[in-house]
């Protein structure tokens, strides 16, 4: 385990037992009870010290897919991981009160088709998936306080297709970061559609229910996420879509946006990038919204962004990571803005033709024209280069810190391929990086 996980749990403690106090003489003496540790936390941040990563579900292999999510006020991490066993798909969900220091099993995983998301609402952390055949969507949910799984929630059905469709891809967010009320779940279908249902934060469990809202899209392909703006009451989701020449191939990144005044879609880039493997991950915060994905300069993939700031009208694009066409690519990113720290992109850097390569963090504030740091490569184990990886901030000392979960892939003699592990690439400060602090930063913008 690594040391600086282990020291996260000590501050783990202090802030929960910290939380737990009402104003006062008790709170001060243990807001100066933790300044020793505080001030440890960032000496080891400084010194970039991450010497292993936490393995998630050490009796788990095959891992197809890995989701982040956490609860800022209760500070539990949840970790969902998609996996396949003797021919059937399952999802298995992972919870960390400590920062990721040590995870548990939830019981209550389920058979399911082709894809599951999740997120976190008021007291649960619900999970959305698509059944066997494509022909429903069932949720599930587990409590934040916890961990554990709510059995007389389980398999709710949110939607049946009844034979009209077939559910392909599926992506859940909500407003947790904002009025912490309200659930959208996203989904793809094969005749390209995107339908997505609402519903309050008791999952539909009372009235009115999972509500279907209406749909304004028909040529989506892959690759759907989604995020949840904490401003406005609106939601984006992102996917790769088909302009309509004919060959059914996807050949641009839309977004579409989904708030009281119903939904919108901008078509926000098309440039050439490997379908077979390419998926997108979208974030927001307040007027900004972040799209990233892998695409080709020249003959070899680098990682893409789109942006806007005025939370729909303009679009703007860059390179997060370019490819330097000595055979060095960058692919399998993740995305997150949440909670004002900041945009924070994880993803793989591939030196040679192998399907592995290093684990990789870059941040850059927010605001047009601004840099993205240097890159900060941390993970001692090798991730899959056709798997994304997943970012999420953790919920702890006002969110300083940014958790990372990779899928590996099978560096010989290493690690084997399809495993799923955790790690804290770097502390970022609520000052230095939203100050202009950039001199180590690159000078590439949009």
């Amino acid at each position: 385990m690594s040391s600086q996980l282990r020291f996260w749990a000590q501050v783990f403690t202090q802030v929960r037992r910290l939380s737990s106090l009402r104003s006062g003489p008790s709170r001060i003496a243990a807001m100066f009870l933790m300044l020793p540790l505080l001030v440890g936390v960032i000496e080891n941040a400084a010194a970039g010290l991450s010497d292993g990563e936490v393995r998630l579900g050490p009796s788990i292999i095959d891992v197809l897919q890995v989701e982040l999510d956490s609860h800022h006020s209760v500070h539990t991490l949840f970790a969902l991981l998609h996996y396949s066993i003797g021919g059937d798909q399952v999802y298995q969900m992972l919870y960390s009160l400590d920062g990721g220091v040590s995870w548990q099993y939830s019981p209550g995983a389920q058979f399911i088709g082709a894809d599951v998301s999740m997120a976190v609402i008021r007291d649960f952390c619900y999970v959305t998936y698509i059944a066997p055949g494509g022909q429903q969507i069932y949720a599930d949910r587990y409590f934040v306080s916890n961990g554990q799984f709510d059995s007389a929630y389980a398999h709710y059905l949110v939607k049946d297709a009844g034979g009209a469709n077939i559910y392909r891809e599926i992506a859940l967010t909500s407003s947790t970061d904002q009025t912490d009320d309200s659930i959208y779940c996203f989904v793809l279908a094969d005749n390209g559609a995107i339908f997505w249902f609402t519903a309050d934060q008791d999952g539909g469990a009372g009235l009115p229910g999972w509500t279907a809202q209406p749909t304004v899209e028909s040529n989506a392909v892959q690759g759907l996420d989604a995020a949840y703006s904490n401003t406005g009451w609106r939601a984006f989701a992102s996917y790769l879509s088909e302009s309509g020449d004919g060959d059914a191939a996807p050949d641009q990144v839309s977004v579409m946006r989904a708030d009281p005044l119903g939904p919108d879609i901008r078509v926000v880039g098309s440039d050439p990038w490997d379908a077979a493997l390419s998926t997108t991950r979208v974030s927001a915060y307040l007027d900004e919204a972040v799209v990233v994905y892998q695409a080709f300069d020249g003959d070899y993939l680098g990682v893409r962004f789109k942006i806007t700031y005025n939370a729909w009208d303009g679009w703007y694009q860059g390179w997060v990571a370019r490819p330097d066409g000595a055979q060095v690519a960058y692919r399998s990113p993740d995305v997150t803005l949440r909670r004002g720290h900041g945009i924070a992109v994880s993803y793989i850097e591939r030196n040679s033709a192998n399907l592995w390569g290093d684990v990789v963090f870059k941040h850059r504030p927010y605001g047009q024209g601004s840099s993205w740091s240097t890159p900060h490569r941390f993970a001692v184990r090798q991730g899959s280069v056709v798997l994304p990886t997943a970012i999420e901030q953790m919920p702890v000392v006002d969110d300083l810190l940014f958790g990372v979960a990779f899928i590996t892939g099978e560096e010989t003699g290493v690690t084997d391929a399809g495993e799923v592990y955790f790690d804290l690439p770097l502390l970022i400060f609520n000052d230095g990086f939203e100050s202009g602090d950039d001199g180590d930063w690159s000078s590439a913008t949009e």
